[in-house]
């Protein structure tokens, strides 16, 4: 049964470990048409059509384009407000924008051609807003996104009214209660329920998505003019380079209300089970600090919770860290996140934000069905 429920997922985790073993990353270029510098683009920022373009939200864009053969370069110019995540034919491309303001709100500049192939192409972004719940260091002047070929042969992938938008309602926010200063934003709550599966699948139906609105026309901030402009997002392309991302694995399981834990789990090559009508506590620690986008794979565990916590050390019952390594008459307190279950298979969630940890207890209480942890690590991500 265990060895059905990984077959789908053996397949997306040798990818993963592919990129993360070879380097392979989106390649970010400089070129740009020199066009897109100074004069308005002939793409548009693209929001939600029913929504209020400042308020909480995370959407699903997408759009197909065909391409007779495979091109030796695709050059495209992306960004949002206030994130993304870029995939091509369900494969990860790129994340950002990089942190930005109005009056200069970066782009990231990438050949996506090494992704594509002959035929019809999806090309797919999840686009979020935390409006008040967001960190503080991100600045927000509407929800929107925004995608621009370098040249006439890019143009098919412009973001306009071709494109079709999904308003996730899977993810809440889930503000953070401590008694000190905290500016890094909510945790997500993730009802799988209401998440579109495979919605970046080639046949996957898009026919009750809406028509993505245009909110907003696209200016560089070379085309401001001497008194300024009334564009609030001036655009200008990203400084820096994309920041380093690799896949790394925890290097203990402290503890555990579960026995006889395969250590091969911690390697992503068993799967743990946990009883139906049961409440089961494991700490993992990946025994440095790290800031990282947590990955859970599972299956099955119907209407289960599953909480996740984040945090640099343990507190003692005085509030206090003392020896990071120990946990002995600890408890865990930080950031969290929440997954309620709907039964599905080899469901992967990742967090939109990336998270600062040593440590992560991950809670469970189950239902009526067993649940099955697949595989458990994260992404890291260099921040600067």
């Amino acid at each position: 049964m265990i060895r059905i429920y990984l077959q789908k997922y053996i397949i997306k985790i040798l990818f993963v470990l592919f990129i993360a073993n070879t380097g392979l990353f989106a390649q970010q270029v400089t070129e740009i048409n020199p066009e897109l510098l100074c004069k308005p683009w002939p793409a548009k920022w693209i929001s939600y059509p029913e929504n209020s373009n400042s308020g909480y939200g995370v959407y699903l864009f997408r759009k197909e384009i065909s391409i007779i053969t495979k091109p030796d370069k695709f050059i495209i110019h992306v960004s949002a407000d206030n994130r993304y995540k870029l995939y091509i034919n369900g494969i990860y491309v790129s994340n950002g924008p990089t942190t930005s303001y109005l009056f200069k709100w970066n782009f990231e500049s990438i050949d996506i051609a090494s992704y594509l192939h002959p035929g019809k192409n999806v090309i797919s972004s999840v686009v979020w807003n935390f409006a008040e719940h967001r960190p503080l260091a991100q600045i927000s002047g509407q929800t929107g996104f925004i995608i621009q070929g370098n040249s006439k042969t890019e143009n098919s992938i412009n973001s306009d009214t071709s494109w079709v938008v999904f308003n996730d309602k899977a993810y809440k926010p889930l503000p953070v209660n401590i008694n000190q200063y905290y500016a890094a934003g909510a945790g997500e709550e993730f009802n799988c329920e209401k998440h579109p599966w495979d919605w970046m699948d080639k046949d996957f139906n898009t026919s009750e998505w809406k028509q993505a609105r245009e909110v907003e026309t696209a200016k560089p901030i070379g085309c401001m003019g001497e008194w300024g402009g009334t564009s609030i997002h001036l655009l200008s392309q990203r400084p820096l380079p994309f920041m380093e991302e690799k896949l790394q694995r925890f290097l203990k399981l402290r503890c555990s209300d579960i026995t006889n834990i395969p250590e091969n789990f911690l390697k992503g090559k068993t799967p743990i089970s946990i009883p139906a009508n049961s409440k089961v506590k494991l700490l993992f620690d990946q025994n440095v600090l790290t800031t990282a986008y947590p990955v859970l794979n599972f299956s099955k565990g119907k209407n289960s919770h599953i909480k996740l916590t984040y945090a640099e050390s343990l507190l003692d019952s005085n509030g206090s860290k003392g020896n990071r390594n120990d946990i002995e008459s600890k408890q865990i307190k930080g950031i969290s996140d929440v997954i309620i279950c709907d039964g599905g298979n080899n469901h992967i969630f990742q967090t939109l934000w990336w998270r600062a940890f040593r440590y992560v207890e991950i809670e469970i209480e189950t239902k009526d069905e067993p649940l099955v942890l697949n595989d458990f690590y994260s992404i890291f991500q260099h921040i600067l």
